[in-house]
């Protein structure tokens, strides 16, 4: 796993470059290993699980029956807290003595951290790619609706030459309305589950998935919705540690769990503009636009139809 898939992570993410990813670094990852190896890459699976999670749903309500098709692109983004662009980490076995030193994580600031050892000998341990926060965007497609159920999808994919490979991205979900089952009920209820898979050659792959419990309230043209929601991460990285050539994988688990869901979106016929902010342990904004059409874009609102 060398500094270039990192480097592409983010030209992936954020669309555009950084300087400060321009670091002359081979193996970001020769200089960890263990525990170290994953805190320093532990805050990019939890930014980019933050983001995969997101950005799913605009509303609760799904109708029993009847066509329906949301087509639009959804982008998100997850700022960096300070907290989690450095980490303590500990110089190898061989160097002596052993030694604490707050270095960069991954997403950090880009600066080497350098520490003095025995008889005049030095270790450095590497910088990150200085980012305040880590944007993403994709299509996504809803269809439904059959017995109050719809499902979405996520999907590109990409070739970027025989020194990194192939880039995937797949996600899918599927939901079902609650509020069906209950008459007069004042706001719409649905349950979602959602999976996410992002690869990159045969380096790096990341699973995301999220239980949300969806709630959302029409009036005219505004909704409001969200929900809390459970979710898990996970993200592999294969690389060559220092001093070995034996390809090793590292498994990294992000820190997420239980977010919280606050939004509200703009009807306007068949166009629909959304927001929303994930509250976790790693925030994450969304925000979408798109064209549906069907039944979901004739919706009366829950005042209309509670009168």
């Amino acid at each position: 796993m060398n500094w270039k898939i990192i480097r592409l992570i983010v030209i992936v993410f954020v669309s555009t470059g950084y300087s400060a990813i321009g670091q002359d670094v081979s193996d970001f990852l020769e200089r960890y290993t263990g525990n170290d190896a994953e805190n320093y890459i532990r805050p990019l699976a939890d930014a980019a699980g933050a983001d995969f999670n997101s950005g799913w749903y605009r509303s609760a309500k799904v109708e029993r029956n009847g066509f329906h098709l949301y087509i639009g692109l959804v982008a998100q983004s997850a700022p960096i807290a300070d907290k989690n662009k450095t980490f303590t980490a500990v110089t190898p076995d061989h160097f002596s003595p052993a030694t604490n030193a707050e270095v960069s994580t991954v997403l950090g600031p880009p600066s080497n951290t350098s520490v003095q050892g025995d008889n005049g000998t030095t270790y450095t341990f590497p910088g990150g790619v200085g980012v305040s926060s880590l944007p993403f965007a994709v299509p996504q497609l809803t269809i439904g609706n059959v017995f109050g159920t719809d499902a979405s999808f996520r999907f590109f994919a990409i070739e970027l030459g025989d020194d990194i490979g192939k880039v995937n991205v797949f996600g899918w979900g599927i939901r079902h309305s609650i509020s069906q089952y209950f008459t007069g009920f004042p706001v719409d209820l649905a349950i979602g589950y959602y999976a996410n898979n992002f690869d990159v050659g045969d380096d790096l792959d990341a699973t995301a998935s999220l239980i949300s419990l969806q709630g959302s309230w029409r009036t005219g043209v505004l909704e409001i919705y969200g929900g809390p929601g459970y979710e898990l991460v996970r993200m592999d990285f294969t690389y060559t540690p220092g001093g070995s050539d034996d390809r090793e994988t590292i498994s990294v688990e992000s820190n997420n769990t239980v977010r919280m869901t606050i939004g509200a979106a703009v009807n306007l016929g068949s166009f629909v503009l959304n927001a929303d902010v994930n509250l976790a342990n790693q925030t994450s904004f969304s925000a979408g636009l798109g064209v549906q059409i069907g039944n979901r874009k004739n919706i009366k609102s829950n005042d209309e139809t509670n009168n």
